[in-house]
């Protein structure tokens, strides 16, 4: 059983990296109309995809040994987050500043109440936005760290910040980092570049865990909005505020139903995780 997996697309519309990109198109063609499936985490994904094989299915990322427990965390300053790439610059967090540096000129938030956790490989990035608009004390830059010490970033933060790209061309380009942010439940502040990924704002929505804006500058008056009323929650309780509904988070995101109907394809009780040894011997992924 071939199954040909995509986390992204091979030829990215956003950026038009490919040389020669109608014969690479012919040739992926040919060698993905083989799988008996291709695989892909959104919907938006799945409709460029299905131009090299029509059996596409939507396999998001699941959360193992889903446990249901959300608790909030008490924490001394009011923490944003943001943990990964900046997918060569063409993420966008200039909202962000934006948003912060009116607030504070409007007495609406405190500079001695805030942080901004930033960790990963592009720290340069940061403090230039943050010296772009003096906020250079508020940055608290972590470098690169375990999966298990985001997480627990992730976990703590008060705004987990989510970062993203949309056009006409593609949407759907649903970060790995997004199943690690439902699952702290903490609120989820989405910043798009270029215009508002429906598919991603749908997600939101529906977990009722975050909002999310284009970096449009139309879009900053509702981004101050998202952070006034989580500095107030905190501002209020001391604590971050667990704001996904768990109902609907296990029920759409525990790795057993996000698999299910990929094992109901090759035959294997979804209730089963991992893959059983005798049923991964006999698939191949192209």
């Amino acid at each position: 059983y071939w199954i040909a997996d995509f986390r992204d697309l091979l030829v990215d519309p956003y950026f038009n990296h490919l040389y020669f990109n109608k014969p690479h198109q012919s040739l992926f063609k040919a060698i993905f109309k083989r799988a008996d499936v291709i695989t892909t985490v959104s919907e938006g994904l799945a409709e460029q995809l299905k131009k090299y094989n029509p059996n596409v299915i939507v396999v998001k990322n699941g959360i193992v040994n889903f446990s249901g427990r959300f608790i909030p965390i008490p924490t001394s300053l009011f923490t944003m987050a943001y943990t990964g790439s900046m997918y060569l610059d063409k993420k966008n967090a200039k909202p962000l500043f934006v948003a912060l540096k009116e607030l504070l000129e409007e007495n609406k938030i405190q500079k001695e109440n805030l942080s901004i956790i930033y960790a990963g490989k592009d720290p340069a990035y940061w403090q230039k936005l943050a010296s772009e608009f003096d906020l250079d004390s508020l940055l608290d830059v972590r470098g690169f760290l375990s999966t298990e010490e985001a997480i627990e970033i992730q976990k703590k933060a008060c705004i987990n910040i989510l970062l993203s790209i949309s056009s006409d061309e593609q949407t759907g380009i649903l970060t790995g980092k997004m199943i690690e942010y439902f699952a702290a439940g903490n609120p989820i502040l989405a910043l798009v570049a270029q215009q508002i990924d429906p598919e991603l704002e749908q997600l939101l929505d529906k977990l009722n865990i975050g909002k999310s804006f284009s970096d449009q500058p139309s879009d900053i008056a509702g981004i101050k909005d998202f952070i006034f009323k989580e500095y107030n929650h905190w501002k209020s309780s001391g604590t971050n505020r667990i704001a996904v509904d768990i109902g609907v988070l296990k029920n759409n995101y525990a790795i057993e139903v996000t698999m299910k109907e990929l094992y109901e394809r090759i035959g294997i009780q979804s209730s089963i995780y991992p893959l059983p040894p005798e049923k991964g011997a006999w698939i191949k992924l192209i």
